[in-house]
């Protein structure tokens, strides 16, 4: 099964690209004869902040850079990438304790402060590392996310479905395909996708209990036909939610599982688990224009948040497959199945709104998916992304794109 776990954080944020490579900076390295201070430890622009950067060490001379919040960390080596740091042009070390990172085309200098386990020795370039776990702070709790969710690539819950479950099941799909029952007027349709409600749905929720072992009837909160290889046949896509009680408040995880017809019985893949995640979208996408399934949710929830869409193949050979995107130029370890949706701002990010469109006859040429960042001090960012198989490569233009991509906007549809 595809199983997308731990995606909210793996994406980085906008840091100041044109067609697509890193804009140079100029390196700071440390003076002559002068030792490197041990960068390890959390640092803020204000030591007064709830919210900063925790550097940790990698390994063959790398640190880790992860965004910390109210809501928790980053995973190590999501936020961006490991970095020697010295002699890297997207950071300058000014001392033991301050250091400077890039923000937006510039950068914001940080301070190293005495929290989130790094404690410091009062000695030049000293850290004592005793402990690199977030810890409690006055007024600060962090949140450990996808805690408790079971593993559907482990233990598929469908895998033992019977021909009759199956068929039952199936009876179904074909009585609404012909014959849809309308959803109440306050339930917001998804684009792309027939839902089935009432009685229908209740049907198929006891059918999916049966054939889905211990999973929840009750937590099956969306049932939808959709057309996803331009069958005859419409499939069937689920979405299961499960809450999960973690502190310092419980958090909704979405897992969609996919049925398509097989000739006895279903063949099922999942997508899961994403945070607050609700299905989007279902809408063409990619070199081959057939219709993909698009995932929206949250990097947090008790958090200035990233909102994130996942780009679902539900049928690509053997288990179904996610998109990745890069923001970073395509660079290694930038790619990651998170299209940038909404940003948080406030420091998390560049301030921009964004607007995501996507061509209504997708070619194998592309572009397939195109974004517009209205950045509040600086140029708009206009990209462009191209898929080969499951790859979308970025080329990104600053300021007044150029007509042909204007062309290619104006007769995009927005997602």
């Amino acid at each position: 099964m595809l199983t997308v776990l731990l995606v909210t954080f793996s994406v980085v944020g906008l840091t100041g690209q044109i067609s697509g490579q890193p804009t140079p900076l100029a390196p700071m390295p440390s003076p002559t004869g002068v030792a490197r201070p041990d960068l390890a430890g959390f640092w803020k622009t204000d030591c007064k902040d709830n919210f900063g950067v925790k550097i940790e060490h990698a390994g063959d001379d790398l640190y880790s850079l992860s965004f910390c919040g109210p809501g928790g960390c980053f995973k190590p080596g999501t936020w961006t990438p490991n970095s020697p740091i010295f002699g890297d042009s997207r950071y300058r070390v000014l001392g033991s304790e301050t250091i400077q990172l890039p923000f937006g085309d510039g950068f914001d200098t940080y301070h190293r402060c005495p929290s989130q386990g790094v404690e410091s020795t009062g000695q030049e370039g000293g850290t004592k590392q005793e402990d690199l776990a977030p810890r409690e702070t006055p007024g600060v709790r962090f949140k450990e996310y996808y805690q408790g969710l079971p593993d559907l690539d482990k233990d598929p819950p469908f895998a033992k479905q019977t021909p009759e479950q199956a068929a039952a099941l199936r009876t179904l799909v074909l009585r609404q395909q012909h014959k849809p029952k309308p959803c109440p007027a306050d339930q917001t349709p998804v684009p792309g996708a027939q839902e089935i409600c009432g009685a229908s749905a209740a049907a198929a929720r006891a059918i999916l209990q049966a054939m889905g072992r211990g999973l929840d009837g009750q937590h099956f909160s969306h049932v939808w036909l959709a057309d996803f290889d331009a069958g005859t046949e419409r499939d069937l896509l689920v979405q299961y939610d499960k809450t999960v009680s973690e502190e310092p408040s419980p958090n909704r995880y979405a897992a969609f599982f996919f049925f398509k017809w097989e000739g006895q019985t279903y063949g099922v893949t999942a997508a899961a688990w994403f945070l607050e995640g609700s299905l989007h979208a279902v809408r063409p996408f990619g070199p081959s224009g057939l219709r993909k399934a698009f995932v929206r949710f949250l990097s947090c929830t008790e958090c200035d948040a990233w909102v994130y869409v996942t780009v679902v193949d539900p049928f690509v050979p053997p288990v179904g497959a996610a998109f990745d995107f890069s923001y970073n130029g395509g660079v290694p370890d930038s790619w990651g199945p998170e299209i940038e949706y909404e940003l948080p701002g406030m420091g998390h990010s560049i301030e921009a709104k964004v607007e995501t469109r996507l061509p209504e006859r997708p070619t194998a040429l592309g572009p397939h998916l195109l974004q517009h960042f209205a950045v509040e001090e600086g140029e708009d960012e206009w990209w462009s992304f191209t898929c080969r198989d499951l790859r979308c490569s970025p080329d990104v233009v600053k300021g007044k794109p150029p007509q042909s991509f204007l062309a290619q906007w104006k007769r995009a549809k927005r997602l």
